[in-house]
């Protein structure tokens, strides 16, 4: 039985859109609620029944797939799962703090709070990462080491909150019809990537696929990338960055290098797109996703 006043533990809930590695996932409790992804009257959880290699495989046939948000019910599992794991060892259940890929591209977030009222008796509080991939997957991951290092919900609450001021995402995508199909992207842009031979670079801000910058030739539009996380970071000490990349781990290596050489990365990953990034964005895709260091706080004089 657990103390008076002792201060509840803290577990994470993500899904596979975030494209947190599975290492980490496993190493610091994420529990991960998977994307559904259909091909015609066939139905897949990703990273449970499809992986990358096969999503690319479909695409590469012709095949384009839908893709579904996880049902509220799954996360009424999830949830209910960790507070009953939780209570068998301390007593009470944990505090939940549910992450998410933005609402502005996804019904996720949406299911979440659905699940929520469905489990009154738990507290839980869902985030709208306002990003995708692994921009929202570094703001897991941070608050996933604080949950495990103890800290208090509210705090753990406070730095996730912190991480979608600090993020930020850019994108290379080759072809933008992937995006066009999903519905992120209107009839004029698809067009101008197919038929301008143009390497349209991206941004996700405020949760919105937006242009970023028209490069002529993929090696400019990589070096377009590495400049706007670059200014995105600034002056700042410490840059956590990950490169997502969709069939090019090599110019994903490559473009890494780059980054440590430019900015003061702490802690870097190249990561290939989980299904669900993967058929939404096609072959070739490569992203920056980058985490500013926490300012430390003024002292009061």
């Amino acid at each position: 039985m657990s103390s008076v006043g002792s201060v509840r533990s803290v577990k994470i809930v993500s899904d596979s859109a975030c494209d947190l590695p599975a290492a980490l996932r496993e190493r610091w409790n994420v529990r991960t609620v998977p994307v559904y992804v259909t091909f015609g009257q066939e139905t897949y959880r990703d990273g449970a029944d499809i992986s990358p290699s096969e999503m690319l495989a479909r695409l590469g046939r012709g095949e384009y797939p839908r893709f579904s948000q996880p049902a509220p019910w799954d996360f009424v599992q999830t949830y209910r799962s960790l507070a009953e794991e939780e209570t068998a060892v301390s007593g009470q259940p944990s505090s939940i703090i549910s992450i998410h890929v933005t609402a502005e591209l996804s019904g996720t977030v949406n299911s979440a709070l659905l699940a929520r009222e469905l489990c009154p008796e738990l507290e839980i509080t869902v985030v709208d990462s306002r990003t995708g991939s692994m921009g929202a997957g570094w703001i897991v991951l941070e608050a996933a080491r604080s949950a495990a290092a103890g800290v208090p919900p509210d705090e753990v609450m406070r730095q996730a909150k912190s991480a979608t001021r600090r993020g930020a995402f850019f994108l290379l995508v080759p072809d933008l019809t992937f995006l066009h199909r999903a519905g992120r992207l209107g009839k004029a842009q698809a067009w101008l990537g197919q038929t301008l031979s143009v390497a349209p670079v991206l941004s996700v801000r405020a949760g919105v696929v937006a242009p970023y910058r028209l490069a002529r030739g993929r090696a400019p539009a990589l070096r377009a990338l590495l400049a706007a996380a670059m200014a995105h970071c600034g002056r700042c000490k410490q840059v956590r960055a990950a490169v997502i990349h969709v069939g090019a781990e090599a110019e994903g290596e490559a473009l890494m290098l780059r980054a440590r050489e430019a900015m003061p990365i702490v802690e870097s990953l190249v990561v290939h797109a989980g299904a669900t990034v993967t058929g939404a964005l096609g072959p070739g895709t490569i992203g920056l996703c980058v985490l500013r260091g926490e300012e430390p706080q003024a002292a009061n004089v």
